[in-house]
């Protein structure tokens, strides 16, 4: 089934999901959360390897050229579930830290 041609947020968004995909592993969730924000999920993984991997796909998203649209940048919150922590406060602590991200510069993780 062929659909109608992407405009250019959409072929940028199809490419950006790709290059996250690359460096994630099988048991990791790529969610889209609305818009241009994007939930990675982790299991298993401390706040040093995941903000490790926050910086791995940050940079590798940096040196990609993006058809349509050239050069893009990410920001990054990165947050775990603590214990005693809800799934919502989890994400509402990222999606804070992400919002830090951008008041510092962009195209970081915090």
């Amino acid at each position: 089934m062929v659909g109608p041609p992407l405009d250019s947020l959409d072929t940028v968004l199809v490419t950006l999901t790709e290059k996250v995909k690359e460096n994630l592993r099988e048991v990791d969730y790529l969610i889209r959360w609305g818009g241009e924000e994007f939930l990675v999920v982790l299991p298993c993984t401390g706040i040093v390897d995941a903000r490790s991997v926050a910086e791995k796909i940050r940079a590798k998203v940096e040196e990609h050229f993006f058809d349509r649209v050239g050069k893009i940048t990410c920001s990054f919150g990165v947050s775990l579930i603590n214990t005693g922590q809800t799934v919502d406060e989890s994400i509402a602590e990222a999606d804070s830290k992400l919002y830090k991200s951008k008041q510092d510069g962009r195209n970081r993780a915090t």
